[in-house]
């Protein structure tokens, strides 16, 4: 077994969320009002980076605010049009994790996650950045919460939704390649007697 006291790892005592976008800020508010540590491990350098870096600028929710967008615990603002800008949407993003003190680990990829059976539920997150790891005991978000069955049974990293996003277990991450499309798409002008980009269904733009 590696050892604890290595300056390679860190201890965290209640679940790893991967990814700082609208699902994982909200899965740390969430965890942040009922006194669960957590860490949020994003390998962007900034949070939502899809939103923030791949959509368009003039681009709004696609269904009115009170369905579509809008996180656990904090109302958009009252001031907000029915159908909220990107850039609305992003700052709103920003004040949600600053509202819950929610400060993810920016830059930070998950390259593997593995569950370590020898060790009474220890959970070994490998980031970039060499051999770097995040060491989450399982069960310890279950004491920490006070016996909540939910909580106790999260006995690994918790992963947003998408293909880009699922936990692992006991096996490296494969990231999919990404249609280079978003890159260029970013801003309408640019697009003027180019092909007209596809539409895609998917929250991500994906």
């Amino acid at each position: 077994m590696d050892s604890l006291f290595s300056p390679r790892c860190v201890w965290v005592t209640g679940p790893i969320i991967v990814g700082a976008g609208p699902s994982g800020l909200a899965v740390a508010a969430c965890l942040r009002e009922q006194g669960v540590p957590f860490a949020v491990l994003e390998r962007a350098d900034c949070i939502t980076s899809l939103w923030q870096r791949r959509t368009y600028d003039r681009l709004k929710l696609h269904l009115p605010k009170q369905f579509c967008g809008q996180l656990l615990r904090m109302p958009f603002p009252d001031g907000y049009p029915e159908y909220p800008t990107r850039r609305q949407f992003v700052d709103y993003l920003e004040r949600y994790a600053a509202e819950f003190k929610i400060k993810p680990e920016l830059g930070t990829a998950v390259l593997s996650a593995r569950y370590d059976e020898t060790s009474s539920g220890i959970w070994r997150v490998v980031t970039n950045g060499g051999d770097m790891k995040y060491i989450f005991h399982g069960a310890a978000a279950g004491h920490t919460a006070g016996g909540s069955r939910r909580l106790r049974r999260a006995h690994g990293p918790v992963g947003q939704p998408g293909r880009l996003h699922q936990p692992v277990r006991d096996a490296t991450v494969h990231r999919a390649g990404r249609r280079r499309a978003g890159a260029a798409r970013l801003q309408g002008h640019r697009l003027v007697h180019q092909p007209v980009p596809r539409v895609s269904f998917r929250a991500s733009g994906d």
